[in-house]
């Protein structure tokens, strides 16, 4: 019977402990006045390039696990990161190849700061200039076009007041109206989906408005806009 699936990442525990200690002695941040390089990096920046040493020592585990009992410099060769590139080639699209070689230079680069990685550098700059462009001619979508699809969602759903809604109608309706909201109030993703009837959404003497304190906003500056529904020919509008 076949065994199983080589495993194409290599789990951190099945690290080579000279893997293990140069990460954790790069990433350090009990000192605040350490000067290792992975104590600068934000944490996502460190994730990608943990995942891309990850994959790294999983490609050499499937084409030479004795590899990993020689040191990490040593390890890390022009050859060997060509036929990584080629290994990842099988499975990802060009860019996406360019974009793996670049953490794996990043990890290199936090692991051994003194070594010379310019090498690398190339490599991945070269793929990057050798991935072939998409085309960046995309459709134009307006806001004439968002109110026009998210009043014809809430029509679609026939909501009338008093009676009965099924949840279909009522996810149709709520959807046609964030999409034709957006289109006049182009809010940040975080203060919309935190809006609250009541509390952001205010409704006085039958005028509707939206109001953020500057406590909630990236600026800090509040928000303020008058929300005024009117029938489809003239859809609704909001006022800052």
């Amino acid at each position: 019977m076949p065994g199983p699936q080589p495993r194409l990442h290599l789990p951190f525990a099945d690290w080579p402990e000279d893997d293990k200690r140069m990460w954790h002695r790069s990433i350090r941040h009990d000192d605040p006045f350490d000067e290792a390089p992975g104590a600068r990096l934000a944490k996502t920046t460190l994730h990608k390039y943990w995942m891309a040493w990850r994959r790294f020592l999983g490609f050499l585990t499937i084409t030479e696990p004795d590899v990993l009992e020689i040191g990490l410099a040593e390890r890390l060769t022009i050859e060997r990161a060509r036929r990584f590139a080629v290994h990842l080639a099988q499975t990802n699209s060009p860019h996406s190849v360019a974009i793996q070689i670049d953490s794996l230079y990043g990890a290199a680069r936090t692991m051994m700061p003194k070594m010379d990685w310019n090498w690398l550098r190339d490599i991945k700059t070269r793929l990057y200039s050798a991935a072939p462009r998409g085309n960046s001619a995309r459709p134009v979508i307006t806001s004439v076009q968002l109110v026009e699809l998210g009043l014809q969602l809430m029509e679609e759903s026939k909501v009338a007041a008093n009676l009965p809604i099924k949840m279909a109608d009522a996810v149709r309706y709520r959807d046609g109206l964030m999409i034709a909201l957006l289109a006049h109030v182009p809010l940040r993703h975080k203060n919309f989906a935190a809006l609250e009837i009541g509390r952001d959404l205010i409704n006085e003497d039958g005028n509707w408005s939206i109001v953020i304190p500057p406590a909630e906003t990236k600026t800090k500056t509040s928000i303020d806009f008058a929300v005024i529904f009117c029938s489809r020919s003239s859809h609704y509008q909001a006022h800052h």
